[in-house]
């Protein structure tokens, strides 16, 4: 045999001799196709390509394991010398308390009457009774039952007359009372509550509208009575 020949020889044991042994391991199932030819299948072994599962199940923990540990408490270590020289100290017992009864202190409450003037209402003057040139100082009020600046302004009228009701008159015109007309247009009266004050002769000193604050027409009393 020539050296070519066995060259060729070796080249053909290493490539068909392992794909033969390869084959060794298929089965070979004889079938009939529905057709009635017969097929030959070739049917792969088992074999186990991985020696673990290439997806691997999540790890389990120990239950002893504890993610988030707790803060450890430090263990404070006494000497035995600081043991024999502390001393225990017993609390004292808290001393017996009695409940005595304490009486309340009586309470006197005094009360103090309210002032007529606080109380008084409105009132009306008879028309009759007024006239303009009285000799007299005079406070005329035009005003109205319905008008609740009116009814504010009582209290404090009242209380000026009995302070002043012996120096001036006080004077109360109720504007719905047709005998009042009169006067209204002497005085030239524009809305209620309205206020005078008239000189002994029936001149117009001083004149105001609405509320007024007391203070106001006391001044204004007091600098006529100097």
């Amino acid at each position: 045999m020539s050296s070519a020949c066995m060259a060729f020889q070796r080249i053909t044991e290493r490539v068909i001799i392992p794909t033969v042994q390869q084959t060794q391991n298929l089965l070979l199932t004889n079938t009939v196709t529905p057709g009635g030819y017969d097929t030959t299948q070739i049917e792969p072994t088992q074999i186990d390509y991985y020696t673990s599962s290439p997806y691997p199940g999540l790890e389990t923990y120990s239950a002893t394991w504890d993610p988030y540990p707790s803060i450890q408490t430090p263990t404070l270590n006494v000497s035995e010398t600081e043991t024999k020289n502390s001393k225990l100290v017993t609390a004292s017992p808290s001393p017996s308390t009695t409940t005595s009864s304490i009486s309340s202190p009586t309470i006197s409450i005094t009360t103090t009457p309210i002032p007529s003037w606080m109380l008084s209402k409105l009132k009306a003057t008879d028309p009759k009774k007024f006239t303009l040139a009285s000799g007299k100082y005079q406070l005329v009020e035009f005003f109205a039952f319905w008008s609740g600046t009116s009814q504010a302004m009582a209290p404090i009228m009242n209380r000026l007359e009995l302070e002043y009701g012996d120096q001036i008159n006080f004077i109360y015109l109720d504007i719905d009372n047709p005998a009042n007309d009169r006067i209204k247009k002497l005085l030239k009266y524009k809305t209620a509550p309205q206020f005078f004050i008239l000189g002994t002769t029936g001149n117009v000193i001083k004149q105001w509208r609405g509320y007024v604050d007391e203070s106001e027409i006391t001044q204004s009393i007091e600098s006529l009575l100097k």
